[in-house]
């Protein structure tokens, strides 16, 4: 599959697949976060959770958090350069 189309047999893994796919992926479970959309959170994540106090806590892990009406996407990690990404 070429690098820059997106269907059904990309690697849309939130730990194991390319950049884009994983950051489109985030995107829609933060949407579905801000909508309060649970149950097609737990449908998408595969999580038999149907409370939104037991889904946030999986979110958490990939960025995606909600504070009171805000919903914040982090993509980039922790802003804190690690070695891995260091080549010499």
């Amino acid at each position: 599959m070429l690098t820059n189309l997106y269907g059904p047999n990309d690697n849309f893994d939130l730990d194991k697949s390319h950049v884009l796919p994983a950051m489109i992926r985030k995107m829609y479970l933060a949407k579905l976060l801000d909508e309060g959309n649970y149950a097609a959170i737990a449908q998408d994540l595969q999580l038999e959770l149907k409370d939104s106090e037991q889904i946030a806590p999986q979110l958490v892990k990939y960025g995606i958090t909600k504070d009171n009406q805000r919903t914040t996407l982090k993509l980039w990690g922790s802003s804190t350069p690690s070695r891995e990404f260091y080549y010499e």
